[in-house]
C-alpha cells in the first residue's frame, strides 16, 4: 500500500509539471516598428533616395531586443559589396538600435541593409529582411577662382583686366570631362578656350579674341555643370572689368594744335550742322528741324571765333 500510494504521488506531480508547462505563454512575435535614416522610411525591397551620408539609421521594434548578437545579424553593404564597420547603441530600453557607420557614407551611392533573424530578449523572433537606400548627391563647389592670380571669389569689384586673360577655378571634386564646357561657361561674347589638369579638378580658361578695353564682361558658369561623380553645382557668377588702353590711336599732335581742332569742330557743328533755311543751331545732333535759340546765340559768337581763327573767311 505504501508502494501505491507513493507511485500516485509521482504520477500527481508529473501531471501538475505538465500543466504547469502547458500554462506558460509561447514567445511573442518580434515586429519592426520603424526603420529610418535621417527624416526618411525605409522600406524592404524598395530603394530610397535622397538620403542623407551624415545620419545613422535608426531601426525599432515593438519588444526588447537580445543585444548579443544585433552585430552579427546586421550588416551594410554597398552594391558592389563593399562592407560598412558599423557601431550599434540600443536605446529606449534595447527596443531601438541606432546603427552608425564608422567612416562617413558616400554621396550618390546605393547602400543595403541586411538584417537577418534577430530575437528578443525573450525568445521572440523576427526573420529579418533587406532595406535600401541612395545617398544624396554632393555638391561641387569652387574652391578658389583668380584671374591673372587676382582673386575672383572676393565681394569687391574687379577692375584692370588685361585684354588677354587667363581664369583658373579649382573645384572640391574632379569634374566630368564629358560636360559640354562651351555650353556651361559663357563670358559675354567672347571666344574661349578650356583645359582640365591631369586629375580634373582645375578649369582653365583664356579668351581666344581679345576683350575690350574699358567694359565690364561676366564669368558665368550654369547649373549643368557636373562632376564626375553625378555632384551637383550651383552656378557660379563674376563680374569683372578690362582695363584702359592708354596706347595713342591716333597720331600724336601738340597742345596748341590740339586746341585748334577742338575749336574748329566745336565751330563746324554751329556751322556746316546749322538749319538749312533759317541758319539757327539744332538742339542736338538728332533733333532735327528742332532748333534752340540759346543755342544759336553760342553759334553767332561761334562764328566770330571761326572768321577770328581762319575757319571761315
Amino acid at each position: 500500500m505504501r508502494y501505491v500510494s507513493i507511485a500516485i504521488y509521482l504520477i500527481l506531480l508529473l501531471i501538475a509539471c505538465s500543466s504547469e508547462d502547458d500554462n506558460q505563454p509561447e514567445p511573442g512575435l518580434l515586429q519592426l516598428s520603424s526603420i529610418r535614416i535621417g527624416p526618411l522610411d525605409l522600406n524592404a525591397n524598395q530603394l530610397v533616395e535622397q538620403a542623407p551620408i551624415d545620419k545613422g539609421i535608426v531601426v525599432s521594434f515593438n519588444l526588447p531586443l537580445d543585444v548579443s548578437a544585433i552585430s552579427s545579424a546586421m550588416s551594410l553593404n554597398t552594391v558592389t559589396d563593399a562592407t560598412i564597420s558599423l557601431n550599434f547603441n540600443f536605446i529606449d530600453s534595447d527596443q531601438t538600435v541606432v546603427v552608425t557607420p564608422t567612416t562617413p557614407l558616400l554621396n550618390n551611392t546605393e547602400y543595403e541593409l541586411e538584417i537577418k533573424e534577430i530575437l528578443g530578449k525573450n525568445g521572440e523572433r523576427f526573420n529579418g529582411g533587406s532595406y535600401s537606400f541612395k545617398t544624396e548627391a554632393g555638391k561641387l563647389e569652387i574652391i578658389s577662382a583668380t584671374i591673372n592670380n587676382i582673386d575672383l571669389l572676393t565681394n569687391g569689384r574687379i577692375t584692370g583686366i588685361d585684354s588677354e586673360f587667363r581664369i583658373e577655378i579649382t573645384f572640391s571634386q574632379a569634374l566630368d570631362v564629358t560636360s559640354n564646357f562651351e555650353n556651361n561657361v559663357k563670358i559675354g561674347e567672347l571666344d574661349i578656350n578650356f583645359e582640365v589638369n591631369s586629375d580634373q579638378r582645375v578649369l582653365n580658361i583664356t579668351n581666344t579674341d581679345q576683350a575690350d578695353d574699358l567694359r565690364k564682361y561676366t564669368l558665368l558658369i550654369n547649373q549643368n555643370l557636373t562632376s564626375a561623380e553625378g555632384f551637383i553645382f550651383e552656378g557660379f557668377q563674376k563680374e569683372f572689368y578690362t582695363q584702359l588702353d592708354s596706347t595713342f590711336k591716333f597720331p600724336e599732335i601738340p597742345d596748341e594744335e590740339l586746341l585748334t581742332k577742338v575749336q574748329e569742330q566745336t565751330f563746324n557743328y554751329f556751322w556746316d550742322f546749322a538749319h538749312p533755311v533759317s541758319g539757327l543751331a539744332r538742339e542736338r545732333n538728332t533733333s532735327g528741324n528742332l532748333v534752340t535759340i540759346g543755342g544759336s546765340g553760342f553759334g553767332v559768337m561761334a562764328i566770330l571765333v571761326g572768321i577770328e581763327r581762319g575757319f571761315i573767311s
